[in-house]
């Protein structure tokens, strides 16, 4: 669980490469610590740019730490998923995450394997983690 956390601190604060660095631009107020910014920002963002995978994996991080009115972890894992789906497969990495201290071992497993398939570091840990919570054979997830 350390080095997913490692890995997903490390994405969170990786800087977007269509970042301005002008005052409103949200990646760089969710840099800055400035949630409310950074979720208006994002909020935007998406209205105009659909399928943005990294504004999608930072709503993610937002939602399941309580930065957005009204989010659940089930906003969360629609955000991650959503960005796992249109190419940020770090996101995988983080919903599995996050379906693991929701208790949801298999869809952990599940989108920590998906993750693997994609390269991403620390996806490994995350999945064997998984099905050593689950405690279940193989047969399980086939």
């Amino acid at each position: 669980m350390r080095v997913v956390k490692k890995v997903l601190g490390a994405v969170a604060k990786v800087r977007s490469p269509f970042s301005g660095g002008d005052r409103h631009d949200p990646y760089a107020a969710f840099e800055s610590g400035d949630y409310a910014l950074a979720v208006a920002g994002f909020t935007a963002r998406l209205k105009n740019k659909k399928k943005d995978a990294l504004a999608m994996h930072h709503m993610g991080w937002l939602s399941e730490n309580g930065h957005v009115d009204e989010a659940t972890a089930e906003t969360a894992k629609d955000w991650y998923s959503k960005a796992a789906e249109n190419g940020h497969h770090l996101s995988a990495l983080a919903l599995s995450d996050l379906c693991y201290t929701l208790g949801e071992f298999k869809e952990a497993f599940d989108w920590a394997d998906y993750a693997i398939a994609k390269e991403v570091p620390g996806a490994k840990a995350a999945r064997d983690r998984a099905y050593r919570a689950a405690g279940m054979n193989l047969q399980w997830w086939r």
